[in-house]
Formats: structure tokens, C-alpha cells, sequence
């Protein structure tokens, strides 16, 4: 119940989209700033740059062959993400996985299936497109790629940074 509430309250909720956006924005800029290899120079381009790169996850979550899309999955290959409010444990996706296969015949739960899914990709454009163009300007700053998709990471919350009480405060 409490995880269906607090779906409803974020990831399902089109109020939540962009002033969480704005949100990880301002925090995105502190954390930049704040590291050595960055700076604040670098803070403010992340913060004037960011709209630019909602096309490129775009992109990626539609499959376009774009240098920006390739950028992003590249960053998602080097763990540049975290998975956001779509985000399961094992357990959750293993259950997930048991309920699709035992339901994949019926219409009303394929429509809610790719109801989630568009939801999803929705949040994923707001949550990643912050990390992305921290990704960019570190590697414009000439970070590694690795160091690079590490800030991207921890640029805004980092929703896989969580001990084994995590899910029950997440509750």
C-alpha cells in the first residue's frame, strides 16, 4: 500500500515531473560545484545546458541512431544511472517477471503494462537528462568517461546508494 501511495504521489503524479526536475537541477549544481574536477564554471553550464539533452534520452528510450542518444547509452554503460522511480529490488523484478508470464494474455493488463512503461520513460527523460549533461561537461571538462558517468551518478540522488534497511524507510 505504502509503495502504491507514494507512486501516486511521485511517479504517477504530472505535478511531480518538473518541480522534481528543477529540484535535481539545483542540487546537480551544488554537487558539481562543489567537486575540485569541476567547479563552479562547470556548475553553471551544467545548470544552462540541461534542456539540450532531453532530446537525447529521448532518442535513446525510442532507439534513434543520434550522437546524442549513443552518448547516453554509453553513460548508461559505464552505470552513469541509477533506474529512478522505476527502480525494484531482485525480489520485486523476479515477481514482476512471474505476474507477466502468468498474465500476458490479458488485454486490460497489457494496456496498464504500457501505461507504466510510458510513465516510466517519462521520469526517466526528467531523471537522466540531469546526469547526461553532467556526463557531458565532465567530459568536456577531460574527465574520463569513468569519472565522468561516477558524477553523473551522484549528481542528483543515487536510488541504488541504499543499506538493508533502505526499503522499509523508502516505505
Amino acid at each position: 500500500f505504502t509503495r502504491l501511495f507514494s507512486g501516486l504521489a511521485t511517479r504517477f503524479n504530472p505535478e511531480f515531473a518538473l518541480p522534481n526536475k528543477l529540484r535535481d537541477l539545483q542540487e546537480t549544481a551544488v554537487y558539481i560545484a562543489s567537486q575540485k574536477d569541476m567547479g563552479f564554471g562547470a556548475a553553471s553550464k551544467v545548470l544552462v545546458t540541461d534542456t539540450a539533452n532531453w532530446k537525447a534520452v529521448t532518442d535513446a528510450l525510442r532507439g534513434a541512431d543520434t550522437p546524442g542518444a549513443k552518448l547516453y547509452e554509453e553513460m548508461r554503460s559505464l552505470g552513469g544511472t541509477t533506474g529512478g522511480f522505476g527502480l525494484s529490488t531482485r525480489k520485486q523484478v523476479q515477481l514482476n517477471l512471474d505476474k507477466i508470464f502468468k498474465n500476458a494474455q490479458s488485454n486490460p493488463r497489457k494496456a496498464a503494462q504500457k501505461l507504466v512503461e510510458y510513465v516510466d520513460g517519462w521520469n526517466t527523460i526528467f531523471e537522466d537528462s540531469t546526469r547526461l549533461t553532467v556526463y557531458k561537461q565532465a567530459l568536456s571538462n577531460g574527465l574520463s568517461k569513468e569519472r565522468a558517468a561516477f558524477l553523473a551518478k551522484e549528481a542528483s540522488i543515487n536510488f541504488n546508494r541504499m543499506g538493508t534497511g533502505g526499503p522499509v524507510i523508502n516505505a
